[in-house]
């Protein structure tokens, strides 16, 4: 009966170190599983960390790019208002510069309409010279001859003739200058006539 309760007590004793090596094994077991979630959860904290810092990055490169994009899009506005002023004010040059071609026609016409008037004046205020020339001519020729004429009243015939001679070498004188109608139309007449009445007299 000893022997049998020796026999059962190595055999508890062999069951209990079993026990107790198994114990061991599944504590060091759950110790490595503990370490391993450990290290899991330290990992994914850190990943959500990394994350959380990647989502604070991407939020901030947003609003850059929000405010980058407004920026752009005043940049935009601005650009085409000046554009519009631009067109405007190149409208408006247009303008001035077919006003300044059609003031700058309208004069060129009155100039060449002035030139016209001018050259149409030129021709009859030379003639108008001219035959004031041969009037004075023809009236300084023609008092002469009636201060002859009046001389004739008290001479004969002989100095009527004379006269008449001087007469002709004044005619020849007036054909000479081109002045000779003139002088026939202005003085021939009186002259004949202040003749006609100094022979009368006589």
């Amino acid at each position: 009966t000893a022997a049998s309760a020796r026999a059962v007590a190595a055999g508890a004793n062999a069951t209990a170190r079993a026990a107790s090596a198994m114990a061991a094994k599944a504590e060091r077991k759950a110790e490595g599983t503990a370490r391993s979630a450990s290290a899991i959860a330290a990992e994914a904290e850190s990943t959500a960390a990394s994350a959380r810092a990647a989502a604070a990055g991407a939020n901030a490169t947003a609003r850059v790019a929000n405010a980058t994009a407004a920026k752009a899009e005043g940049t935009a506005r601005a650009a085409s208002a000046i554009a519009a002023e631009a067109e405007s004010t190149a409208a408006s040059a247009r303008a001035a510069a077919a006003g300044a071609n059609a003031t700058a026609r309208a004069a060129s016409a009155m100039a060449a309409k002035a030139e016209r008037t001018a050259a149409s004046a030129r021709g009859p205020a030379t003639s108008a010279n001219a035959t004031t020339r041969a009037t004075n001519a023809a009236a300084t020729a023609a008092g002469a001859i009636r201060r002859q004429a009046r001389g004739l009243r008290h001479v004969n015939r002989t100095a009527t003739h004379a006269a008449a001679g001087a007469f002709v070498a004044a005619e020849a004188e007036a054909e000479a200058e081109g002045l000779l109608p003139a002088l026939r139309r202005a003085v021939w007449r009186p002259v004949a006539e202040v003749n006609h009445t100094a022979l009368a007299k006589k």
